[in-house]
């Protein structure tokens, strides 16, 4: 891996320059971007997140309720996936860790990476495995993802994807969407 001074940013020319480091850089690069923020502003701001999970059985006329922005798929896995791909596309030059930033901004804005609006303490309660997320809850169109994105995945992907939405990632794609019936539960 190189670093370029004019742009203190990391270049990848080969999967071998895939590391936990890496994309842990562009999670945080991810997480603090104005696209970002933006995105979670507006969407926060939609009907969803006073509809979503737990919302729908309370009165919540005159009451602030926290709401937080959770992805099913892992951000560690979204970015992996997206340096894959990027370097299957430009398999004869580098890529930065700007360009690698601008394609899972990409991913989110085309709304295709799952999202659900979990109210604070629902969502504690989720990471520390006592709450499960029902699929009828999710936003985001995830399957669109799985079949784009689906020559990138590794062992790693499809184990996460498998354990927490419980498809199977390879029976997905031999059988195509008529044949699946999402039907499943999101669990930590």
């Amino acid at each position: 891996m190189k670093t370029s001074p004019e742009y203190t940013c990391f270049l990848v020319n080969s999967e071998y320059d895939v590391t936990p480091q890496l994309i842990k850089k562009v999670e945080s690069m991810f997480r603090q971007s104005y696209e970002n923020r933006m995105m979670i502003t507006t969407l926060k701001e939609t009907e969803y997140s006073y509809t979503d999970l737990l919302f729908e059985d309370y009165d919540l006329e005159g009451k602030v309720v926290t709401v937080d922005y959770h992805h099913p798929f892992h951000l560690f896995n979204i970015v992996k996936v997206a340096i894959i791909e990027l370097l299957h596309e430009n398999k004869n030059g580098n890529i930065s860790t700007g360009q690698i930033l601008d394609r899972v901004i990409e991913y989110h804005y085309r709304n295709i990476i799952p999202y659900v609006f979990l109210a604070r303490t629902t969502h504690e309660l989720h990471h520390s495995g006592d709450f499960i997320i029902d699929a009828k809850y999710i936003h985001g169109n995830y399957k669109t993802f799985i079949k784009e994105k689906y020559k990138y995945f590794d062992a790693d992907d499809k184990k996460m994807i498998k354990e927490n939405l419980f498809i199977d990632v390879d029976k997905f794609i031999a059988e195509g969407d008529e044949n699946n019936e999402w039907t499943f539960i999101y669990s930590n």
